[in-house]
């Protein structure tokens, strides 16, 4: 993060050196929006570490008092150490020191200190997690209140004794429970048995696949059952019913009217933060969008490191838990989201327990992993569903 600011400013001198000039020749002005390409590209990057640095530590405060604040002995070094200990051998002793380190169901809390490695490798792997979604800690069933209508100001006459008009405003609710998510992981007794081996990143890059790609799926498109209900058959959220847009099976100038009507439908103060997130399917019509027969591409192609690709200007995020064909597929193949409205719930953190028979024969020890975590709309307006209908 300092490397970058430090980066900044410098790119803010040169842009304020050329900016005293008297006489600006045409090189300056082409060097001026260089560098100030340079450095929005530079704020997108120390916003992205910004929002990185408060999920990481949402992350872990509900976890600290449990897993480090309230054991009886053992500072960081001693709480990885025995979680390492006991992913390679086995041996619960030490963690069994440390009270409230083992979970309710036998197994043991990963340490808050090794859910930074997990929650960046989730982020990679769950798409809802990256568009920028509230992600909350929660330690029960959680009601977020809404207000469905904003409040109203009207003119007033100066007279003091003139009465104030009440403006009317809705409010509503959305719940945020807590589905229990599983997963198996294996790791080689090779790789057990080999000192050198950085176990840490072995385990945080498993977990945050496995529970990446489970979240993204019911995140996107999940049934409602023993899992969230996914975005795209959301049909109500916030008193509103969520927003649609016909596709049809059009292409072309055809299908670029219905993206821009699709954009439209969303609130003006909302769409401005809004971002697509669409299947393989989808995504391959749009990249063939011009502005014109003869013009640009409306895709834009990141050409920045970690950011996304953007259309009509707002940031693309491709899932595979949308339709991957555009021609013989009939349904939502994507949609537009203002991801502010849409919250995870994250209850508690992840239990893990070594399961030393299950894989012996193959040469390999089983890690039974366990989270809980939920995530809804919170408004219908913030969500377009981009359908089509292909006959």
């Amino acid at each position: 993060m300092s490397n970058l600011l430090q980066d900044r400013n410098t790119v803010y001198g040169e842009m304020k050196n050329i900016m005293s000039l008297e006489n600006r020749s045409e090189g300056d002005f082409a060097k001026y929006n260089e560098l100030e390409a340079k450095y929005s590209s530079l704020t997108k990057q120390i916003e992205a570490e910004v929002r990185f640095d408060a999920i990481k530590s949402s992350m872990g405060a509900a976890l600290d008092k449990r897993a480090v604040g309230s054991s009886k002995s053992g500072n960081d070094d001693e709480v990885r150490s025995a979680f390492l200990n006991y992913i390679r051998t086995g041996d619960v002793s030490e963690v069994r020191n440390i009270n409230s380190f083992t979970s309710a169901e036998g197994g043991v809390n990963v340490p808050v200190i090794l859910l930074g490695q997990i929650q960046k490798a989730l982020l990679e792997n769950s798409v809802m997690r990256r568009v920028g979604a509230r992600v909350i800690n929660t330690t029960s069933t959680t009601t977020l209140p809404i207000t469905n209508t904003a409040p109203t100001a009207l003119w007033k006459d100066q007279n003091p004794s003139a009465s104030y008009a009440e403006t009317p405003q809705t409010f509503s609710s959305a719940t945020l429970g807590a589905y229990k998510l599983t997963g198996l992981i294996k790791i080689s007794e090779e790789v057990l048995q080999d000192a050198s081996t950085d176990l840490e990143s072995t385990v945080a890059s498993n977990l945050g696949v496995a529970f990446g790609n489970a979240e993204e799926t019911a995140f996107v498109s999940g049934s409602g059952v023993l899992q969230p209900t996914g975005l795209f058959r959301t049909t109500a959220a916030g008193g509103n019913n969520v927003l649609s847009q016909n596709l049809g099976s059009s292409t072309g100038s055809a299908l670029l009217d219905n993206m821009i009507a699709a954009y439209y439908k969303m609130p003006g103060n909302r769409r401005q933060e809004a971002c697509w997130i669409v299947g393989d399917g989808l995504a391959s019509q749009m990249r063939q969008l011009k502005a014109s027969t003869a013009g640009t591409y409306l895709w834009e192609t990141s050409v920045q490191l970690g950011q996304p690709d953007t259309f009509m200007g707002r940031p693309v995020y491709t899932t595979f838990a949308a339709p991957a064909s555009w021609q013989s597929t009939t349904g939502v193949m994507g949609g537009l989201l203002y991801p502010q409205h849409y919250v995870i719930g994250d209850r508690g953190g992840y239990a893990l327990t070594r399961l030393n028979e299950l894989y012996a024969a193959e040469g390999n020890v089983g890690y039974k992993a366990m989270k809980r975590v939920d995530a809804t709309l919170t408004d219908g307006n913030s969500f377009v569903k981009l359908v089509a209908n292909v006959a």
